[in-house]
């Protein structure tokens, strides 16, 4: 040892010491062969990991909550957030502000909420709360309809059996079958953190509601927009009621029994010849004394008993035609249209041969004899309803049981003979008919009776309408109701419609079509659940008395006791006020449709027009068009600005749900995870039903529910919420209070934190524009598609160095801190309407203070100086199509040990350099993913590498892949060091900062190629400082 002299010891302590304070690229060398270390003055010695250096992502926002802890966590937010006093607390925050009218189209107070009710009450809430956040102060009032067949029919089912209720029993049980129907609802809207008044509901039933009502129908009446008549309505036999349109569902695999059906002319064939104007050929001269008569097709014979007439199409040709092959003595001669001459061949079962063809207009001078009563003679009438697809050419014509027939008596003033009863039975005018169910038994005898007359006989399967309430056949009859004149608002309803918008944009024409195409509408309906028609009527001639008097005491009734039951209880003297009332009047039994009930909702607005109605597809028919006709017919306008609508619930299969089949899906066993055989008792929580509701509910169409569109939901929202944890990391008001983030110039962002700016500001005006349009099924594909590769595949991949391994209040760390806060409050805002849940509770992680993020705006849509700088986006372009070369080189393999060698002409070079100004550490290492990057200008391409890939692209660039030489830093595990460094610049350089003056050595276990790479660096440097001592010596 003391060869070396004082000299040597010096020199070799100086490495030494070099290497444990980090000079010379040594930073915490810790060499196993010294075994003492310079203690501090108390004997201890300060450990620090590289780990404990590094900026790693912390927060305890949690990453996933768990299926069996959803329903307590998300009630613990609604509690916590105040869920339940959004609506009030954003009444007064907007206080000054423009309102947002979405009227509430109400519900069927009818048992619990069902899928359907989670479609529509959840469309609601995310409109109301997307506009929320555009600084509208919403008014949302929820609304219940709570008459109606169903209730009523629910209600009987209670009472006791074998009773005959009068209505004041059925009434009441009616009305505690809505309140408890209200009550269950309510509780369910609320759970799915539907925000509204729900402390001040509307009902239907409500005391001022049915006044006003009352009070409208007088006003309608007096303008002559309501009238009483004998016309064919739809009637129910199974609910003993007249129907509306709206009140039917078609059934498309009905079967009919279908008749081909011969009636006689009562003229042989030389009469006939004589009459339509034309020579029998000599051929026929043998059987001109046989019979002509005429065919007709249909499919319910059970009206023939009503027939009048028979139509005929007048712009069309008719043939006579018989059997060739039948004996001339039991020749028959037919009349059909020439159009039809071979589908009645088929229908026979044989061959046709024609006699002659004739003009329609011929028919003027024929009768034919009555099908069922032969002593009458009726005769033929041109309708324009006669059609050429199907049957004859010929219809009957039954008044009673047929808008078209109906129509066509009265133009030529035929008798109108109803023999169905409101039992739907016939009655005793027919006595072999007589209580027969006129569509089955009543049917069948009169195809019975008239089996001489049938020619064919067949099932036909085609659409037919049910009563929506039983799931039973209707049909058609003549009866005395109530009609709204629709006829007088045609026109103002078409131009109101030209002002209205419609979505989705494919169902624009749907609505009109539907008013233009209505003949009237019926408003009466023969039940006792229901407001009733104030009408009396004269004993003796049954003429209505509407009397402004009796309506007027009728609503002072209705304020005193509460509701309108006294209409049943009282006698008529109370009402008129006049003792001799009762044996010259008689209250009529009649209720108001429940369409109307619903169809005057808008006078709750007062006098204000809502922005939107938002209800089912159906509602066309239904609850859209009696408000439009309603408010029409009151005040002269529109009650909406808007309408939205969304379709009906089907299962995976496209099968719509229904008990019967086994695939009703209850909303609480997708939220709540209740007993189902469908989703497996799993709870998935609000948000995952929001979202399905979103995605799949708001085109207009179907919407399907599957357990995989449910589990696809759940995941999408988990990769938002991790995306979201993510963000929050970084990214919160006390992290930005703390480096001024907000104080950030766009000027001072690194290339690719402005390209991110450009592809976020596109993504707000995408994203406002869907929510704008409601089509919020788009709206979150756009941002799983953004978040999944926009902003978790490429930029966080690109910053997460910067983040995790930049000095903390670095500029460039700074940058992408500035746009990951542009991305947390665009995203957090964008899923709140959709997914109130997990935006209050990221926001709550965010937020300083505890504060509803509903309290705050919108995001300013499209910043200008983001989104116009073309430069940052073509340079970010050529730096990613550059990425997707080496990607078809690299493929699986790991690109952070490859380095790169670009070749580039000079427009690129230029472009390139400002992301590159080192060969390590830089943006387009950042991009690319790689470890360094080689890039020269030239149309030449020599690699100085031998690289194991190369790629050219016409785009004007070359670019070659070779494993990379450099050494892996401990620190921020990027291969940018060279031989014998243990830590980048980089990394060196910050560590200096952090820990001035203190000694930094690394702990625990290193990774064996750094430590080989150390100690063999510090063995050279040591035999170097042996072999300059040897020389000296």
């Amino acid at each position: 040892m003391k060869l070396y002299g004082s000299f040597g010891w010096k020199k070799l302590n100086n490495v030494l010491s070099s290497a444990r304070l980090g000079h010379c690229h040594f930073a915490s060398l810790s060499v196993q062969s010294t075994k003492s270390e310079k203690k501090k003055s108390d004997g201890s010695s300060k450990k620090i990991k590289y780990s404990d250096t590094v900026i790693l992502p912390k927060t305890t926002f949690p990453l996933k909550i768990s299926p069996e802890n959803r329903k307590d966590h998300e009630l613990s937010l609604a509690e916590k957030y105040k869920f339940d006093q959004l609506y009030t607390s954003q009444r007064q925050w907007r206080r000054d502000q423009p309102e947002y009218i979405l009227h509430d189209g109400p519900p069927y107070a009818n048992g619990e909420a069902h899928i359907g009710h989670a479609v529509n009450k959840i469309l609601k809430d995310i409109t109301n709360r997307y506009k929320l956040l555009r600084g509208y102060r919403i008014n949302y009032r929820p609304g219940w309809d709570c008459h109606g067949l169903p209730i009523e029919l629910k209600s009987t089912i209670k009472l006791d059996a074998g009773l005959n209720p009068d209505p004041s029993h059925i009434r009441s049980s009616a009305r505690a079958v809505a309140n408890y129907s209200i009550s269950k609802q309510m509780e369910s809207f609320k759970r799915w953190a539907v925000m509204g008044e729900w402390e001040n509901p509307y009902k239907s039933f409500d005391k001022d509601y049915v006044k006003t009502q009352l009070q409208l129908f007088y006003s309608l009446y007096e303008k002559g927009l309501l009238y009483r008549d004998l016309k064919p309505i739809y009637w129910s036999p199974s609910s003993h009621t007249a129907l509306a349109e709206a009140e039917l569902e078609y059934v498309g695999n009905h079967e009919s029994t279908a008749v081909h059906l011969s009636l006689d002319l009562n003229l042989n064939l030389d009469d006939f010849a004589s009459k339509v104007g034309f020579v029998l050929s000599e051929e026929f001269t043998n059987s001109k004394d046989k019979k002509v008569k005429v065919v007709i097709w249909t499919t319910t014979a059970w009206s023939l008993p009503a027939n009048t007439a028979i139509a005929y199409r007048g712009d069309e040709k008719y043939s006579v035609v018989f059997n060739p092959r039948c004996h001339l003595d039991n020749r028959v001669y037919y009349v059909v249209a020439s159009k039809l001459v071979s589908q009645f061949e088929l229908a026979l079962n044989h061959g046709l041969s024609t006699v002659t063809e004739f003009d329609a207009q011929n028919f003027e001078k024929l009768s034919y004899q009555h099908p069922w009563f032969p002593d009458r003679i009726h005769i033929f009438f041109q309708s324009v309803h006669v059609t050429m697809d199907k049957g004859t050419g010929l219809v009957h014509i039954a008044p009673a049981h047929g808008p078209d027939d109906f129509l066509l008596a009265l133009k030529h003033n035929l008798p109108i003979e109803c023999y169905v009863n409101d039992e739907g039975n016939f009655d005793s005018r027919l006595e072999s008919l007589n209580g027969l169910p006129a569509l089955t038994g009543g049917n069948t005898g009169v195809m019975l009776k008239l089996k001489e007359k049938i020619l064919k006989k067949e099932k036909y399967i085609h659409s037919y309408p049910y009563d929506w309430r039983t799931k039973k056949p209707v049909l058609i009859k003549t009866s005395m109701q109530w009609f709204m004149n629709t006829q007088k608002l045609k026109e103002m309803a078409a131009e109101a419609l030209s002002n209205i918008s419609i979505y989705p944009k494919n169902v624009q024409n749907a609505m009109l079509n539907q008013v233009m195409s209505r003949p009237y509408w019926c408003i009466s309906r023969q039940r006792v659940w229901g407001v009733p028609i104030p009408v009396i009527y004269d004993k003796d001639s049954g003429e209505p008395i509407i009397n402004k008097e009796i309506i007027d005491k009728l609503c002072e009734l209705v304020e005193e006791k509460g509701g309108i039951d006294d209409w049943w209880n009282l006698p008529v003297s109370a009402l008129t006020q006049k003792d001799e009332a009762d044996t010259l009047y008689v209250k009529g039994k009649d209720i108001f449709d429940i369409w109307f009930d619903s169809g005057i909702s808008w006078h709750l607005l007062d006098g204000k027009i809502a922005d939107l109605y938002l209800e089912g597809i159906d509602q066309f028919t239904g609850w859209f068009q009696s408000s439009l006709l309603l408010s029409l017919a009151v005040r002269g306008c529109a009650p909406y600005k808007s309408l939205f609508v969304h379709g009906f619930v089907v299962d995976g299969e496209n099968k719509k749900m229904s008990k019967s089949l086994g695939n009703v899906v209850n909303p609480s066993s997708i939220t709540d995870g209740d007993i189902t055989e469908v989703i497996k008792r799993t709870a998935f929580g609000v948000d995952v039903l929001r979202w399905w509701v979103a995605t799949q509910g708001s085109e207009g169409s179907n919407t399907s529910l599957s357990l995989s569109f449910i589990r696809s939901a759940d995941e999408n929202i988990q990769k938002l919420r991790q995306v979201l944890r993510f963000l929050i990391c970084f990214v919160n008001e006390a992290a930005n209070d703390e480096l001024d983030i907000d104080e950030v110039t766009y000027d001072e962002l690194e290339y690719m934190d402005q390209h991110m700016l450009i592809l976020l500001s596109k993504f707000q005006k995408e994203i406002t524009e869907h929510y704008e349009s409601f089509a919020y099924h788009r709206a979150m594909m756009r941002v799983v598609q953004f978040v999944t590769v926009d902003v978790s595949a490429h930029y966080f991949n690109w910053i997460k160095d910067r983040l995790y391994c930049d000095r903390k209040d670095s500029q460039s760390r700074k940058s992408a801190m500035y746009v990951l806060n542009q991305i947390y409050l665009t995203l957090s805002k964008t899923l709140a309407p959709v997914l109130p849940f997990l935006a209050e509770e990221s926001y709550s992680y965010y937020s300083a203070v505890e504060e509803s993020l509903f309290k705050y705006t919108w995001f300013n849509v499209g910043d200008k100086q983001w989104e116009n700088n073309e430069h940052v986006n073509k340079v970010i372009s050529l730096a990613i199509d550059i990425r997707t070369s080496i990607n078809q080189i690299v493929g699986q393999n790991d690109q952070k040990q490859v380095w790169v060698e670009i070749f580039c002409n000079q427009n690129n070079f230029q472009m390139l350099q400002v992301l590159h100004p080192d060969d390590c550490n830089s943006e387009l290492c950042d991009i690319l993913q790689v470890s360094g990057v080689t890039l020269s200008c030239g149309d030449q391409t020599i690699f100085t590498t031998n690289p194991y890939g190369v790629s050219h692209s016409l785009n004007g660039f070359s670019v070659g892949v070779s494993k990379t030489e450099k050494m892996q830093c401990a620190r921020c595990r990027r291969f940018c060091c060279i031989e014998g460094d243990v830590l980048c610049s980089r990394c060196a350089g910050v560590l200096k900062v952090s820990v001035t003056g203190k000694e930094l050595e690394e702990t625990g276990k290193e990774p064996k190629e750094i430590q080989r790479q150390r100690n063999v660096r510090l063995n050279e440097l040591v035999e170097q400082v042996h072999d300059e001592i040897r020389s000296r010596t």
